[in-house]
């Protein structure tokens, strides 16, 4: 069609690194492309292509399409970089953005919400409970285990584990860490490893150094929160 070609080269050779969902139907309909359906099917394909990334069924994000993805991936990459040369161990408020991107032409103040929000959709941290401001990235955690978890490792701990056969999925446990965060408040976290908790029963999940292991150990009287933590981790 034309018409989705003349919106795919406006947003291709504009300056700007993003625009709001709003100007993006603007520009639509300024190149023929009126129907709001045709519009949203369009974007879903820029999507899809990396042209211009947009989030419209996610109610943080919907208001805003990345038009250049490198502006997102070094946005993201900079504030990690600032928290790891901090070692603020993996704790990140939002005050920390303009620290880390002082470009504020590129990254201006009214959209480091919107690249928090995109850090929780893509799984890279997740808010503190009882910490209203407070964000953890797992990725950025200290890289020992605690000692005090000796006890997962007695004879009456059930164990399951998973073998890879080349090496572990990057960022699997990380991204474990932010998913299952619910069941792990106040429990040990670490870069590698995370304790889980539901009523009587616990399990720690881990992976080895070389990531071709991820070990789990279950413990715990309660037989059914027990079963209920395994199943949890294996889904």
């Amino acid at each position: 069609d034309p018409a989705w070609a003349r919106v795919r080269t406006e947003l291709e050779e504009m300056d700007k690194s993003f625009v709001s969902f709003t100007r993006y139907r603007e520009i639509c309909a300024d190149k023929g492309v009126t129907k709001p359906e045709e519009q949203d099917t369009l974007a879903t394909i820029l999507d899809c292509l990396g042209i211009a990334l947009n989030y419209r069924n996610d109610a943080r994000l919907r208001d805003k399409s990345v038009l250049k993805p490198r502006w997102l991936v070094d946005g993201i990459y900079a504030v990690l970089r600032w928290l790891h040369k901090h070692e603020t161990n993996g704790e990140m408020r939002i005050k920390d953005f303009p620290k880390a991107l002082k470009d504020k032409t590129t990254y201006p103040p009214d959209m480091h919400a919107f690249l928090l929000s995109l850090m929780e959709k893509f799984e890279l941290c997740f808010p503190v409970e009882g910490d209203e401001g407070l964000y953890l990235v797992p990725e950025l955690l200290g890289a020992n285990q605690p000692r005090e978890l000796k006890k997962f490792m007695g004879r009456e701990a059930r164990r399951i584990q998973f073998h890879y056969g080349d090496v572990r999925p990057p960022g699997l446990l990380p991204r474990f860490i932010v998913r299952s965060h619910t069941l792990s408040e106040k429990q040990p976290r670490w870069q590698r490893g995370v304790v889980l908790a539901r009523g009587g029963a616990r399990a720690l999940v881990r992976g080895d150094h070389e990531g071709r292991v991820t070990d789990v150990f279950a413990i715990g009287d309660d037989a059914e929160d027990r079963v209920w933590l395994t199943e949890f981790i294996v889904s």
